[in-house]
């Protein structure tokens, strides 16, 4: 097989979403030709697909080797950077690729979502709008524009805007997806009926978008938010379980490989080296890590952190990671290179915590501290007290299912494949258990550990502790303020604004036998009543 011919096949196995397939014959193609410049930008795409963000930049960066002009390479480094905060980067490649096309749609989303990512949201609508003026009614235009205003709380103007959409042309399920999550749904509620659209006579969905995968995926996904707000959680979960059996194999997700490589973080990052390599990062004291399993309560914990007002919200931030692979890269043989951590020279380690700092500090006002809200940052905790030994660092936890149920009922894509599968989901939440175990042996009262029950239950109790542990001056009295300030860019966006209520915290009970094979899973960490 020529390559042309292997690149037709690459492009049929990402369309019918078998990204893994793709990926390995693009990196064939590029064996035998590595200055492929339509391989490099299809495997680059694959990566950031697959959520391999590190792959992605390395891919592209090549590609700019090859051709200096490349404009999606442009847009796709742009993307990647502001999405990891390198904000300096971002910007570099995101006016570089307005230079090679003024009209790039993609350039002026990605610019859009850099200027939110710095809370700069006038300028951020501005770029949304120059793009829906070049490209009146395209969808993912509109859809980026969309949500944007629901970053920065405009739920009502983007119900607006999703309506003006369904109504001047076919409908999508993507745009019903989006509609509903606006609001939580009651009875009543005149868009009801737009939804619902979305089965035919028989209760089954509409052959025209059970057709397409994507599409259908997105049209379940729609009636399970508008049958779980109703409290209909029978009819909810077996929409959500037909949304989620559509996506299932797209990115594969290996318990078994995850398990070895969370064991080869916590053979390296052990006592041992932990207390040989004590005390040589940076003295700063800015960040503030919040940590523990998505959906755990990371957000509504970063809003109470932000009620001091020496305290800075920063989102989920991929500096950490990006880092640890650039410090793989250059003292090791790649990226991936864990052991090569260990070649690390003391000073380099000040450096590294000075320029987690500086990246970090590009996005955010001149105040003592700032939280990164990253969940799966950790896994990173021995990387961060090496870098930042005086960083304070809080886990926050919830129980076993309830957390799992919520990872599962969102459309997390191939940022967290485990999250397809009530089993898979249930052997990734203990993995998780494990790591936060092995740290809490070496860093002790290091970590503060809150629970989310705590949170929603006693602020005021909560926010004592906090502030007695960390030397912080929270006050809860704020708490109704900064839920309103500022853009929210999380799955929990709506929800983030909302009053603080413990309506979630024993939910999953309702589904009692429709989660046994989460259950099964998580039996080692439930508690005896937990099964009753």
């Amino acid at each position: 097989m020529n390559i042309p011919q292997q690149l037709k096949r690459v492009l049929e196995q990402a369309s019918a979403g078998r990204f893994s397939e793709a990926a390995a014959d693009c990196l064939e193609i590029l064996r035998q030709d590595p200055s492929n410049v339509s391989a490099m930008e299809i495997y680059g795409d694959l990566a950031m697909d697959m959520g391999k963000l590190s792959d992605a930049i390395l891919i592209f960066q090549k590609l700019l080797e090859v051709a200096p002009q490349h404009c999606v390479a442009h847009e796709r480094l742009a993307y990647i950077f502001g999405e990891s905060g390198d904000f300096p980067a971002a910007l570099l490649h995101a006016q570089h690729a307005l230079r090679l096309s003024p009209d790039s749609l993609a350039a002026h989303s990605v610019l859009g979502n850099i200027y939110l990512s710095q809370r700069k949201e006038e300028e951020a609508l501005e770029q949304f709008a120059r793009a829906r003026a070049l490209a009146p009614g395209n969808i993912a235009v509109e859809g980026a524009y969309v949500d944007a205003l629901m970053d920065t709380g405009q739920f009502d103007r983007a119900t607006d805007v999703l309506r003006e959409l369904i109504a001047s042309q076919p409908v999508t399920a993507s745009l019903l997806k989006s509609l509903a999550m606006t609001r939580k749904w009651q009875s009543g509620d005149p868009d009801e009926v737009l939804i619902r659209a979305l089965l035919d006579d028989t209760g089954s969905l509409r052959p025209d978008i059970a057709v397409e995968p994507a599409q259908a995926r997105a049209a379940y996904m729609a009636l399970f938010k508008l049958e779980s707000d109703l409290g209909d959680m029978d009819s909810a979960f077996e929409y959500l379980l037909k949304a989620k059996a559509l996506r299932k194999g797209i990115v594969s997700f290996d318990v078994d490989k995850q398990r070895r490589s969370y064991l080869e973080i916590k053979s390296l990052f052990d006592m041992d080296f932990l207390t040989r390599m004590r005390g040589l990062g940076s003295d700063l004291e800015d960040p503030i890590f919040v940590v523990g399993m998505p959906r755990s309560g990371t957000t509504l914990l970063e809003r109470v952190l932000s009620t001091s007002p020496n305290i800075a919200p920063a989102g989920e931030l991929l500096i950490v990671g990006r880092l640890r692979d650039e410090a793989c890269a250059h003292f090791g043989v790649n990226q991936y290179d864990y052991e090569s951590l260990r070649k690390i020279p003391g000073d380099a380690w000040k450096e590294l915590g000075e320029e987690y700092v500086r990246r970090a500090r590009l996005r955010l006002p001149s105040v003592r501290h700032f939280v990164d809200k990253l969940p799966h940052n950790f896994l990173n905790l021995g990387f961060i007290k090496l870098m930042l030994p005086r960083a304070r660092i809080i886990h926050i936890s919830r129980h076993p299912v309830a957390n799992c149920l919520s990872i599962f009922e969102q459309d997390f894509a191939a940022a967290h494949p485990y999250s397809d599968d009530l089993a898979t989901l249930g052997q990734a939440y203990l993995l998780y258990r494990d790591m936060m175990d092995h740290w809490r042996g070496i860093f002790g009262e290091d970590i503060v550990d809150i629970s989310y029950e705590s949170l929603v239950s006693d602020i005021a109790g909560t926010v004592e502790v906090l502030n007695r542990k960390l030397g912080l001056d929270l006050e809860p009295d704020r708490l109704n303020d900064t839920q309103q300030e500022g853009n929210i860019r999380t799955a929990s966006r709506w929800q983030a604004r909302q009053a603080i209520n413990t309506g979630s915290v024993d939910r999953w009970r309702k589904l009692g036998n429709k989660l046994q094979p989460l259950l099964e899973k998580l039996d080692p960490v439930l508690a005896p009543g937990d099964l009753e």
